[in-house]
């Protein structure tokens, strides 16, 4: 082949590489071997310096059934490389402190073939010098997920020695635990708690540190969190880098409180969070559309769509949001208690008598700027019995639906007019605050939004606190078949520790609304059963609904 052009096909395998796809049709078979010897060659050059190069040479190796590429993978491989040079960065001191980094994924998202095995095997590879300490729930595990893999491609991919030729196994090493390279590095693999004894890392990996097992024990956190100091991070030589991936399972887990205790330090965490259907920040983040799979080449939507429907529907919103949305739930809730939510099972809502559409308003668009929140209930009855036999008829409330963005105000007020002609709301809730005022300025202008303007007296806190003596009533349902009402119980539950209260502050809003135009019953009040027998419960009649004052 000539210069000209092996230059030429050159140049096209570059792009290729950039791109992730090589088209070879229309090429003689000849020139096509030529184009995939060169390929190859090029392919190995590239992955000594490419960690995303590195992943899509070997993982065919390691996936018997063919690797799939995704956006997620290329983020992780990126961040990752930043690790990478972080840590010779700080062992020839251009930077005072490695990279800390933790990384939150569904489950089946490749995550620890490409942390804890691939990239510990890039890394030695680059580093045969540096040392690499790797630990999981259990010895056992690690050593079978990690340690074995890990050292088997060091010591037997032909494509590894291809790659890094210096990289090579003291000729004594058996141990899939413990092995030492020819160059001085070496790596370590144990259970987390486990006693780790020996030499310093330069490159610590926790992945799932944390079982379903002893994920929701108080004591086994309690004593993975404390021993995750004293004894992971003080095996860490002053050039390394940590980090952490895995799957929520707790609000409380390990993440969450280094997060917390390095908060304010001089080298916090980087948090790389990517839910199964995405969130804004997750769609951002990979370039793909909210509320669709973050990984369509592999799992389309509609899988994880009939994952939701499975968990709502078995009761386990909780679990979906924790494992697949990385966003953990407290077990028994904080304010609003798990056992307060009532679940609407049935396919179709119940018949309503009053639609009402509460709004929480922030329309700047910046990104410290909070949600929007719009949520819609319907007011229906229910016939209860009380403790003495008689019937009586309770007023309940059901979300209808709920949507939140940041909108600037024109597309707000859109979204709001959008949800009063769908839902033919009776009543539209705003707070009058400072970004709520512009909101109802822009409505007053439309005759046909029958427009209440509620100006708080109290903050979130005690509004919520106002609103729960109807949770635990059980007169607040939420239907499980739908996935926006997962993402509003999943807020009332971790508030006031939320990132987010947009939801909350609707909900707070509508209740007690209706509350103080006695729609709904409290405790004591005509309507409301406490338990008492000598209670004469009656019910309430609608005739109220009409004398709603502003």
């Amino acid at each position: 082949m000539n210069t000209n052009i092996n230059n030429q096909i050159e140049m096209y395998l570059i792009q290729a590489l950039e791109k992730g796809e090589v088209n070879l049709s229309g090429l003689s078979k000849q020139t096509a071997e030529q184009v995939l010897d060169l390929l190859a060659r090029m392919s190995i050059v590239k992955a000594r310096d490419d960690f995303y190069t590195f992943v899509k040479v070997m993982a065919d190796e390691l996936i018997p059934t063919g690797f799939v590429d995704g956006r997620h993978i290329k983020l992780i491989a990126w961040e990752l490389q930043e690790v990478e040079q972080s840590i010779k960065d700080a062992f020839n001191k251009k930077i005072k402190h490695a990279k800390r980094k933790q990384f939150f994924l569904p489950p089946g998202a490749m995550k620890s073939l490409l942390i804890s095995v691939l990239f510990v095997c890039w890394f030695l590879g680059r580093n045969p010098k540096f040392r690499v300490l790797q630990l999981g729930h259990s010895t056992d595990f690690a050593i079978d997920n990690f340690g074995r893999k890990v050292r088997d491609i060091i010591n037997t991919s032909d494509k590894f020695k291809a790659i890094f030729p210096d990289c090579k196994l003291k000729a004594d090493t058996r141990s899939a635990q413990r092995f030492d390279l020819t160059k001085g590095g070496g790596y370590i693999t144990a259970g987390a708690g486990a006693q780790i004894a020996g030499k310093r890392g330069h490159l610590l990996i926790c992945d799932d540190v944390l079982s379903e097992q002893t994920a929701f024990s108080d004591v086994e956190r309690g004593k993975i969190n404390r021993w995750y100091l004293s004894g992971a991070r003080s095996r860490m030589l002053p050039a390394s880098a940590e980090v952490i991936v895995n799957t929520r399972w707790h609000i409380d887990d390990l993440s969450a409180y280094l997060e917390k205790i390095d908060s304010e330090g001089v080298n916090p965490w980087k948090i790389v969070s990517i839910p199964a259907i995405l969130d804004e920040k997750g769609s951002k983040l990979l370039g793909l559309p909210i509320g669709h799979s973050y990984w369509p080449e592999y799992y389309p939507d509609e899988y994880f769509f009939a994952q939701r429907a499975s968990y709502i529907s078995a009761g386990e919103a909780a679990r979906w949001s924790a494992l697949f949305m990385q966003n953990p739930v407290p077990e028994e809730g904080n304010l609003v208690k798990r056992e307060h939510i009532a679940y609407w099972d049935k396919p179709n809502p119940p018949l309503v008598d009053l639609v009402v559409i509460s709004i929480d308003t922030a329309y700047e668009t910046t990104k410290r700027a909070d949600f929007s929140a719009i949520t819609v209930w319907g007011v229906f009855k229910t016939r209860c019995k009380g403790h003495n036999g008689h019937e009586y008829v309770q007023n309940n409330i059901i979300l209808l639906d709920a949507k939140r963005g940041k909108w600037e105000l024109h597309d707000l007020i859109k979204e709001i007019k959008d949800a009063q002609e769908e839902y033919e709301a009776d009543w539209v809730l705003i707070e009058k605050k400072a970004s709520g005022i512009s909101v109802i300025q822009e409505l007053r202008r439309d005759p046909s939004i029958p427009l209440f303007e509620y100006v708080p007296d109290r903050d979130k806190m005690s509004r919520l606190q106002s609103a729960l003596p109807t949770f635990k009533a059980k007169c607040v349902w939420f239907p499980s078949n739908q996935p926006y009402s997962l993402e509003v119980i999943t807020e009332l539950l971790q508030f006031p520790a939320a990132k987010n209260d947009d939801f909350v502050d609707t909900c707070s809003l509508v209740i007690n609304w209706m509350r103080m135009n006695l729609i709904l019953a409290r405790p004591g009040e005509i309507g409301y059963d406490d338990g008492e027998e000598d209670d004469e419960p009656t019910g309430r009649p609608n005739t109220y609904w009409g004398a709603l004052q502003k």
